[in-house]
């Protein structure tokens, strides 16, 4: 869009383009941020490092 999108808006558009096995990370991560649940992130390494992997992995493939 050429705009730059809030955190929470932009975690809403990539939550429905995520594979299903990420999008309750980024929902929490969202929850989170706008203060509606504890952010218990920091507990929760192995799905951000699931993440992590994915995002890396897409945006290599994106960037050949």
């Amino acid at each position: 869009t050429g705009l730059i999108a809030p955190k929470d808006v932009a975690a809403a558009w990539v939550s429905e383009r995520l594979p299903a096995e990420h999008r309750p990370l980024i929902c929490k991560a969202r929850a989170a941020y706008l203060g509606s649940e504890d952010d218990d992130l920091a507990m929760r390494v192995e799905e951000t490092a699931a993440f992590v992997r994915y995002a890396k992995a897409t945006i290599e493939r994106i960037l050949r």
